[in-house]
């Protein structure tokens, strides 16, 4: 991701985005990052039919997707005191380290 801090120090700009005019296929209802160009000021809000105040849109960011673990094998102290050892106790065991 481009990004670079404007001029004036007052806010950190995307290089790599910009904003969509509001138009008949901008969501109606729905949250979304609302920008007026003329006077500069942005919220995150719904766009409403008949708003004339906002002139671009964006809609919110994700996070991206982390990969599930490699293994299913519960951890706990293992009987050993190590915090990585797999557990060798019964079911539903909280020990020292507090998995269950």
């Amino acid at each position: 991701m481009n990004i670079k801090v404007t001029a004036d120090g007052a806010a950190a700009v995307s290089l790599d985005t910009v904003w969509i005019p509001i138009g008949p296929n901008t969501p109606r209802g729905v949250k979304l990052h609302l920008i007026s160009q003329k006077y500069g000021v942005a919220h995150y809000g719904p766009y409403l039919p008949g708003d004339s105040y906002y002139t671009h849109w964006h809609p919110l960011p994700t996070f991206a997707k982390v990969a599930a673990p490699a293994t299913s094998v519960r951890v706990c102290c293992g009987g050993d005191g190590s915090p990585t050892a797999p557990c060798v106790h019964e079911t539903g065991c909280v020990h020292k380290w507090g998995r269950a």
